[in-house]
C-alpha cells in the first residue's frame, strides 16, 4: 500500500494528506485493524488466545499503510480534519479511535 501511495505522490507532484485508516494493535509484527480499538482487541484476543499484555502496542493505521502511536495519530487526525473540536475539548495528547469522525482508505 505504501509503494502505490509513493508512486501515486510522484505521478501528481502533491502528496495527498496523510489520514487515519484504522484502529490498530500491533502484536509480535501482527496487525490487527478496525474501526476501533475495541473490535481490534476482540481480534487479537480471537488469533492470540495467550497473549501477553505487556507486548501490545496501540495506535493506528494510515492511509498510507504506516503505523502510527496515539499521539501522532491526534497530529495526523487535526491535519487531515477527521477529529472534531468538541472532540478535543478534554485536552488529550492521544487518540482514540471514537473520536475520528471519517475512516480514509
Amino acid at each position: 500500500m505504501l509503494k502505490q501511495f509513493e508512486e501515486w505522490a510522484e505521478e501528481t507532484d502533491t502528496a495527498p494528506v496523510e489520514a487515519i485508516s484504522s484502529a490498530a494493535l500491533e502484536y509480535e509484527g501482527q496487525l490487527f485493524t478496525a474501526r476501533s480499538h475495541a473490535e481490534a482487541w476482540s481480534l487479537l484476543v480471537e488469533a492470540k488466545p495467550d497473549f501477553d499484555e505487556n507486548l501490545i502496542h496501540d495506535g493506528f493505521i494510515t492511509n498510507t499503510g504506516r503505523f502510527i502511536s496515539r499521539e501522532e495519530a491526534l497530529i495526523v487526525a487535526k491535519n487531515s480534519k477527521q477529529i472534531s473540536p468538541e472532540s478535543r475539548k478534554q485536552g488529550k495528547n492521544t487518540l482514540d479511535s471514537y473520536e475520528v469522525t471519517s475512516f480514509e482508505r
